[in-house]
């Protein structure tokens, strides 16, 4: 397989927040190194890298002075970068970015709180897990949930909160289905019930003709109930 053919990684030196470019990449590339590049030797997988990086990132390399076991390393190629990019990030920007992320009403918890992880590791709180809790808590688009965990008081933790979320989705998705097959009983049953109003033309096994106007007599005419 070209290994330089398809989407391969390439670092956006241009982003705003270079630390989570950077993580992009590197995930980007270790995908490639323990698939289609798995078979290549370390030293060529270091020279990959240095074709992806681009300009930019060949000339962050050119200040670093490496021993030749170090050039043929890919985890100080990693190591190196990582330190560059570390400086440029702004844990103000990424707290603001973590505290202004709520649930949408388009977004599934799961997805929240993928994005609640992503976000707070780039915050240096002391206490990450209790910042997720907390935005959990803040940032729910179910008022339900929102009510349960603080109702749980001090004995909140993160599990319980997330465990809150994902039962109180789920009821709700079962709801909306049990919903929906109630509607569609109900039709049925009222085609049901205009279908069994229609008489089949048969009484006592016998056929019959309802009757039409006033009852009469043997004669054909209609009693005289005024006598």
């Amino acid at each position: 397989m070209d290994a330089l053919s398809g989407s391969h990684p390439k670092m956006d030196w241009e982003a705003t927040d270079l630390v989570t470019a950077w993580k992009s990449f590197q995930q980007h590339t270790e995908f490639w190194f323990a698939g289609p590049l798995a078979k290549t030797s370390e030293a060529q997988k270091c020279n990959y890298l240095m074709i992806w990086i681009g300009n930019k990132g060949r000339d962050i390399y050119s200040t670093w002075d490496l021993s030749e076991d170090d050039k043929k390393k890919l985890e100080v190629y990693y190591q190196n970068f990582e330190k560059h990019v570390r400086p440029k990030s702004n844990k103000i920007y990424s707290r603001y970015k973590f505290l202004s992320r709520v649930q949408k009403d388009i977004d599934t918890f799961e997805e929240y709180l993928t994005d609640l992880k992503i976000l707070v590791k780039d915050c240096g709180y002391a206490t990450p897990e209790e910042m997720v809790r907390d935005a959990i808590v803040f940032g729910t688009k179910d008022h339900k949930v929102r009510e349960k965990c603080i109702t749980e008081g001090s004995e909140l933790s993160l599990e319980k909160a997330i465990n809150f979320a994902r039962t109180y989705e789920l009821s709700k998705a079962q709801l909306k289905t049990m919903e929906s097959e109630d509607k569609t009983i109900n039709m049925l049953n009222k085609q049901g019930s205009r279908s069994n109003n229609f008489t089949s033309g048969k009484k006592y096994g016998k056929q019959y003709t309802p009757q039409r106007g006033p009852p009469q007599n043997n004669k054909g005419q209609s009693p005289n109930f005024t006598n």
